[in-house]
């Protein structure tokens, strides 16, 4: 009995230092395999988020990105942005933060100049390889890194209740154009982003071109644009 108590705990001491990458080795593995990968960015990101996530997206070749409603899948993804911007990331983040969370790499911070200095180590990851050894990297050190190793059995639960969440709502409706819309909205995300950055003061042509980086049909930014400036004509 005490030798299969033993072995127990041996497994689930293995277990637990093995659970998780070091953001440097997760870092230099998407970096040598990057088709697998998809960056997820937030609906609500502001122009400057999707640049920065344009120059990870390009560092690490990666071909594939979209808005965060839209991804469904729970592994290898690079979520990046403003804490927030973005319903993967935490609401809240004090200065930057990068995580390992599974097969994801979280690269957040609390405002835009922070996302920035966060793209720029993940993007020289080999000069900053001591600081990136760990599974999560703080700027204000609030975490510590045994911390983030117990609490990923909450978020395996978490994640698990999710999916049956979504399996229920899905075999409560009727499969057609009404749950592709309920579930992609994708029409009001393109016309609130439209709506958010140009209240930020971006121009049509910065928004324009952010869209392009991450995946949108030209037609499609076209005609929510006509749109919007029609309806802000004044009518006769």
């Amino acid at each position: 009995m005490r030798r299969v108590l033993w072995g127990l705990m041996i497994v689930l001491l293995v277990g637990i230092v093995t659970a998780q990458s070091s953001i440097y080795d997760l870092i230099s593995e998407i970096y040598s395999n990057p088709v697998p990968y998809t960056a997820v960015i937030g609906k609500t990101a502001s122009v400057e988020e999707v640049r920065q996530a344009s120059q990870l997206i390009g560092f690490f070749g990666i071909t594939k990105s979209n808005f965060d409603s839209q991804v469904y899948s729970s592994d290898n993804l690079i979520i990046i942005g403003v804490a927030g911007h973005n319903n993967k990331l935490p609401e809240k983040v004090n200065g930057i933060l990068i995580k390992v969370e599974g097969n994801n790499l979280i690269v957040a911070a609390s405002n835009e100049a922070s996302l920035k200095k966060a793209v720029s180590l993940v993007t020289s990851y080999e000069e900053n390889k001591k600081l990136l050894q760990d599974e999560q990297y703080s700027s204000l050190n609030l975490f510590a890194p045994v911390a983030s190793i117990f609490s990923q059995f909450g978020l395996y639960i978490l994640a698990a209740a999710v999916i049956v969440g979504i399996g229920v709502a899905v075999l409560k409706h009727p499969v057609g154009k009404p749950i592709q819309k309920a579930i992609n909205p994708a029409y009001g995300q393109l016309r609130n982003y439209i709506l958010t950055n140009t209240q930020r003061g971006y121009t049509p042509p910065q928004i324009k071109s952010a869209l392009m980086r991450i995946g949108w049909q030209q037609n499609m930014v076209d005609e929510v644009f006509t749109e919007i400036q029609h309806e802000g004509r004044p009518k006769s």
